[in-house]
């Protein structure tokens, strides 16, 4: 008996250092996983600092284009609304969207929005061998009734990670790059929503900002609808029309929808690209140009 006894001891204690060893092992494999994840963050050298004003001063070269895209409802719900309405209708409608571009494309078009930039500035940023990363939010600056939803970049310096708003230069705000990092405290956040780079991408990923939208784009697209009907009509639709309107606002939030997901990666760290030919050659024609 106590033989087996102490069998089922020894087996028990097997059993349960074979747990141990287990959990240690998982982990240790994805502490080893954050940190192959994480970029060790390291402060940059006067070189490297230097060429990277150069690139912030570089997008006076670009121009602010909002994401804003013409769209052209079609189809059996248009027709029925058109028929509540009484006529043919020339709807003038566009799709305010995320597009986000790739570095290559911001720099062969030489034009975007705040997102676009920040893309292109942190994809720099990290050629040349400064930590940085793409952040989104919302600011209010002075003369901002109320925030206002934005992106902008930030690069690590003096053991602290420092804003950079390379849009600024584009809009002509004539904001010096020493500025923004040796005082970030002025830059007015609001909030941040998300921040990621080619390895990491923290808080709420763009693809989620735009889903989390989906029911508030969908009740504008029902407002507008109504606000078209009772400009045709002169009254307000009854029962049996709202219904009918709800459904044709429905598909046309269905089929804008469609454009909005087009520009919007699931993941976003794939539009920071540091080793993208095109940025290095970028870089490289930035170095030669004259100083001042």
């Amino acid at each position: 008996m106590r033989k087996q006894r102490k069998r089922k001891k020894d087996k028990r204690q097997k059993f349960y250092f074979l747990i141990a060893a287990l959990v240690i092992v998982i982990v240790g494999c994805l502490a080893g996983w954050l940190l192959l994840a994480k970029e060790e963050v390291k402060e940059p050298t006067k070189a490297q600092l230097a060429l990277l004003e150069k690139v912030y001063y570089e997008f006076e070269n670009f121009e602010y284009i909002p994401d804003e895209f013409p769209f052209e409802w079609e189809g059996p719900y248009r027709e029925k609304f058109e028929q509540l309405c009484g006529r043919k209708l020339d709807l003038d409608l566009t799709v305010q969207t995320n597009y986000f571009q790739t570095p290559s494309e911001t720099l062969k078009r030489k034009e975007g929005d705040c997102e676009d930039f920040a893309i292109l500035f942190v994809s720099a940023a990290k050629s040349i061998g400064i930590s940085a990363r793409v952040v989104m939010g919302s600011i209010q600056g002075p003369k901002d009734p109320k925030p206002i939803d934005h992106a902008w970049s930030e690069i690590y310096y003096k053991g602290k990670w420092r804003i950079v708003d390379p849009d600024l230069v584009v809009e002509k705000m004539e904001i010096p790059f020493r500025k923004f990092i040796d005082h970030p405290e002025e830059f007015p956040v609001v909030k941040v929503d998300c921040r990621f780079d080619d390895k990491i991408v923290e808080g709420i990923s763009p693809i989620e900002q735009c889903e989390a939208e989906a029911d508030r784009c969908k009740k504008e697209a029902f407002d507008f609808l109504i606000y078209v009907f009772r400009n045709e009509k002169g009254r307000e639709p009854f029962e049996k029309e709202v219904n009918e309107i709800r459904e044709a606002a429905e598909d046309l939030h269905n089929q804008q929808w469609v454009i909005v997901l087009t520009g919007i990666p699931e993941d976003p760290r794939i539009l920071i690209q540091p080793d993208n030919p095109e940025v290095k050659a970028w870089i490289e024609e930035i170095k030669m140009e004259p100083k001042g």
